[in-house]
């Protein structure tokens, strides 16, 4: 579907991104080589930010109020938990990968907040 469509149009994005983006910087910030990786890596979370975007929509569209209380909780949490140790530990990377671990699992969150029926809660409740 469009989280399909959506992702196929991010990923040539991305590689193209990450194709060009040593002429890009040798260019323009011809003092910054050095951040071509990070920026290079960092690209690869645009990715899950549109397909978390995506799954957003979806869930204010069908009113899921609940479900998006939750991630919202889960995204405060895991920027805490995850980004300062990885900062700690790992530095730049760690900041850039904790990131992408971030998007990965509020998208995962999403997709079974959104694809979650309503009558498996109730004949779940009812055993």
């Amino acid at each position: 579907g469009k989280i399909g469509i959506i992702t196929a149009f991010m990923s040539v994005i991305v590689l193209t991104y990450v194709v060009l983006a040593p002429t890009f910087f040798r260019w323009f910030f011809p003092k910054y080589l050095d951040s071509v990786q990070y920026s290079q890596v960092y690209a690869v979370s645009l990715l899950f930010t549109a397909m978390n975007i995506v799954l957003l929509s979806v869930l204010r569209a069908r009113g899921k109020i609940r479900q998006l209380v939750v991630v919202n909780t889960v995204d405060m949490v895991l920027n805490f938990v995850l980004i300062i140790p990885a900062i700690f530990f790992f530095q730049i990377y760690g900041l850039i990968l904790g990131i992408i671990a971030i998007k990965i699992i509020e998208g995962a969150v999403m997709l079974v907040a959104v694809f979650y029926k309503q009558d498996q809660q109730n004949s779940v409740a009812k055993t």
